[in-house]
Order: structure tokens, then C-alpha cells, then sequence
């Protein structure tokens, strides 16, 4: 006879909410786990981590505020953080009820990662609050932030149904990736993409000069060449050539004043795939939607 595999999912009511009801709730679900293993079934365990991923990341925030060296921890970390302590706590509270019970099975913990599809419209309706809520003068403070176009906008894009509009961000959290789309006006968006072009270039070129010192860095460098240069693509700006001009009845494509012959190359197969996506003719067609509801 074949056997069993009986998978156990743990809402965030079965974990608690703080780790002394956490404790408690694991060793609880330990006995009724040991249960299963005792029928002779192999058990996989799943469970939510809401609260704790909220609790985590509501720590680090506010422990990134007193500490300025430490930096903020993106919610995807918060979530690993939080997978790791759960799984800890119900790994050892099962190993002690099987050994209680004269049970001598190995028990491990798994830390995952889903893919999800990030145009799903649950995102625009969340249902589940985690991490710190701002108290209601930290949210006015916020919308008070800026110029009077970044005020007047502000609104706007909070009460737009379609986009999943997080707020104000600070510029330290783009490049970790924090939003998808940043919203600025020309100014600052221009001193914002400067800024890290040129920091990327300097920092490609110190990285450069620090393996080319010495024999050993030459060395060093040659046996990480492959990797390194998949990196260094990532943050090459050649390869992007430049943006699209939303809002405009024809194609646009702009790039800066600095750009070489491959930039411009780039720049014109943007051009190309736009118009093959029929980009415009999409953005019309939502708005004449929008214009109709």
C-alpha cells in the first residue's frame, strides 16, 4: 500500500498573532501532526504568515527610522524572515512531539516562493492590511508632501480605482524596486534617472579599476567574468535607449542628449515594438472606456 500524503494548511488563526501564541499554537498543531505520521501519512505543511510578515516589517521600519546606517527591509524579505521563524517554531514543537511518542522521523522546513501575476485585480482591491498602518495625521502629512502639482495629483491617483497607488515613496526605495511605476514631474524624474545612470557608471568603473590592481584581482575577476558581466547588463543604459511619451496622439520616443549610436538603435526599436503593440490605440481605447462609464 502506498503512502499517504496529506497536506496540512494553517491559517494565520491557527499561528496566533505574537510569538507567545505562536508557541502555543505550534505545539497544539505539532499533536494533531504527530496524529497523521502515527496512520502511517506523510505530512506537508502549509500556512499563512500575514501577521508576522506585518510584524516584521513594521519592526525594521520603524527600526530603519532611530537608525539611519540600517536600511528598510522590502516586504518580499519580510516574508522569507517570516517563513523562517514559523517554520523554526513548528519544526521543533513536531520533532518534540514525535519524540514524545517514540516517533523518529526527520523533519524539515522549505522556504518558498510563488509566482503571481502582477496585473491581477485583487491588487486593486486588497483585502488584508499588513504591515504599520499610518495613523490619519502621518496620511495627511503625506499628501501634504511636495509642490502644489504633487499635491494636486496626489488626490487623484488616490481616488483612481484602477491602479494599486501605495503613496509617497522615498527615493532611497526605487532601485530596490518598492513600486513598479513612480510618478513625478519632469525635474525631478530627469535628476532622478541622471542620478543613477551616473552612479551606476561610476560604480561599474571603480569596480573595474579594483579588479585590473593586482595579479591576484586579474585572477579573481577572470573567474567571474560570466557572472559580472550578466550584472553589469542590468545597469548598462545603453541597452534602453530611452522612453516613451505618454499622452501624445503620435509615437514618441525620447532619449538624452548624451546618447551614442547604440542608444539611438535602441530608441528605434522601442519605436518599433510600440507600434507593433499598438500601444497608443490601447491607451486611446481605455480612455474612450473610461469616458463612457
Amino acid at each position: 500500500m502506498s503512502e499517504k500524503i496529506v497536506v496540512v494548511a494553517l491559517g494565520h488563526r491557527a499561528l496566533g498573532t505574537t510569538l507567545p501564541e505562536q508557541k502555543v499554537a505550534t505545539k497544539a498543531a505539532a499533536k494533531a501532526i504527530a496524529d497523521l505520521v502515527e496512520e502511517g501519512a506523510k505530512v506537508v505543511i502549509s500556512h499563512s504568515n500575514g501577521p508576522q510578515i506585518g510584524m516584521i516589517h513594521t519592526a525594521m521600519n520603524e527600526f530603519g527610522k532611530t537608525h539611519p546606517d540600517y536600511t528598510f527591509a522590502p516586504m518580499s524579505v519580510c516574508s522569507a524572515m517570516s517563513q523562517g521563524y514559523i517554520g523554526y517554531d513548528l519544526q521543533n514543537a513536531i520533532r518534540s512531539e514525535f519524540i514524545s511518542r517514540g516517533i523518529y522521523k526527520p523533519v524539515a522546513t522549505i522556504l518558498t516562493q510563488t509566482v503571481i501575476d502582477p496585473y491581477d485585480d485583487a491588487f486593486a482591491d486588497p483585502e488584508k492590511i499588513i504591515g504599520r498602518v499610518l495613523t490619519e495625521e502621518e496620511a495627511e502629512a503625506e499628501e501634504e508632501k511636495g509642490n502644489q502639482l504633487v499635491k494636486e495629483t496626489y488626490p487623484l491617483l488616490k481616488e483612481c480605482k484602477d491602479i494599486n497607488f501605495t503613496g509617497s515613496i522615498e527615493a532611497r526605495d526605487i532601485p530596490k524596486g518598492d513600486a513598479d511605476v513612480i510618478v513625478c514631474e519632469a525635474f525631478v524624474g530627469n535628476v532622478i534617472l541622471k542620478l543613477y545612470e551616473g552612479l551606476a557608471g561610476t560604480l561599474l568603473s571603480k569596480v573595474k579599476q579594483g579588479l585590473m590592481s593586482t595579479l591576484r584581482s586579474k585572477i579573481g575577476a577572470l573567474l567571474i567574468k560570466p557572472a559580472l558581466k550578466k550584472t553589469m547588463k542590468e545597469f548598462n543604459t545603453d541597452d534602453h535607449g530611452g522612453a516613451p511619451l505618454l499622452g501624445l496622439r503620435g509615437l514618441v520616443v525620447k532619449t538624452h542628449g548624451s546618447s551614442n549610436a547604440k542608444d539611438v538603435k535602441m530608441g528605434i526599436l522601442q519605436c518599433v515594438q510600440f507600434t507593433e503593440e499598438q500601444i497608443n490605440e490601447k491607451i486611446k481605447e481605455n480612455l474612450a472606456v473610461k469616458q463612457e462609464d
